[in-house]
């Protein structure tokens, strides 16, 4: 997901960052996201007397055309998530109309 934050991003009059108003047009429809363990995953981690990884966030883009949703490798291995399968995609260019 930290791909494309830069491209998504303002700041705001008291220096902090929000998603720009103008990406909704200018790039489609993106919303915050946060992803964390599953909850049968950290029901055994905590069980286990063990911490729970620190959830991630992002952005990500809602496709109503999307047969499956997608998540980046290296947040699911941050999160210490095993896959139950693996699916290799292309990313679309990010082009600019004229």
């Amino acid at each position: 997901m930290p791909v494309f934050n830069q491209l998504l991003f303002e700041k705001t009059l008291q220096g902090q960052q929000q998603i720009s108003p103008n990406s909704l047009f200018i790039h489609g429809p993106f919303v915050n996201v946060e992803i964390s363990v599953p909850k049968p995953l950290a029901d055994l981690l905590t069980n286990q007397g063990k911490t729970l990884p620190q959830s991630k966030s992002g952005i990500a883009l809602i496709d109503t055309g999307a047969t499956r949703t997608c998540v980046h490798d290296s947040i699911m291995q941050n999160l210490g998530v095993n896959p139950i399968g693996v699916a290799t995609s292309n990313t679309a260019k990010w082009c600019k109309a004229m």
